[in-house]
């Protein structure tokens, strides 16, 4: 055999390598989530579960309160949703879209540091006036094929003053949960902080 007949290892794989990219580049700008998208696909239960995925990946006990946090909730949005008929599991962008009290919704991003972001949602919310919702998403990188994930709730701020506890105000004045729901809401709340 020639030299010409023979392309060798080393073209074979530039050619697979090329290949690669060529799949996953469309990937990479049309189907992996971006950190905005992280922020409006978050629903309550990545809100209340946000804190405890990271610290899973940390700490073998973290995965076992994971789990049991995973089972409390469950139980407990099912019944919410029998009482309330919220659901909880639905984008933070969808119940906002549909929240006649709110106006004004903007998603906007802005680099925290070399592995997180900061994705901020402002809006005007009636009889209560400007929220910025502060989250941290990790950045969606290109070479280590990573798609980024939704971290938690950095900052709630009504009016440029911060609220107390951001995972009780998401409940209580965006998904619009009163009364009982509240009430069991507020105890799954303490329960897993």
């Amino acid at each position: 055999m020639t030299k010409e007949q023979n392309p060798g290892c080393l073209s074979s794989f530039f050619g697979l390598i090329i290949l690669f990219y060529i799949i996953y580049v469309p990937v990479y700008f049309f189907v992996m989530n971006n950190e905005l998208d992280t922020a409006k696909e978050a629903s309550l239960e990545t809100v209340l579960l946000g804190p405890l995925v990271v610290g899973s990946k940390y700490a073998p006990e973290g995965k076992i309160a994971l789990d049991e946090a995973e089972s409390l909730i469950e139980s407990n949005f099912d019944y919410i949703k029998s009482v309330e008929h919220v659901d909880l599991y639905e984008s933070l962008e969808e119940v906002l879209e549909d929240n006649g009290n709110v106006s004004n919704l903007k998603f906007s991003k802005y680099k925290a540091d070399k592995d997180a972001v900061f994705v901020v949602t402002s809006f005007n919310l009636k009889d209560l006036g400007n929220v910025r919702i502060i989250s941290v998403s990790t950045e969606k990188k290109f070479i280590k094929v990573q798609s980024a994930k939704f971290l938690g709730i950095a900052e709630i701020k009504v009016n440029d003053r911060p609220v107390n506890n951001s995972s009780l105000f998401v409940a209580k004045y965006i998904y619009g949960l009163k009364n009982d729901g509240f009430k069991r809401f507020e105890e799954i709340a303490e329960n897993l902080f």
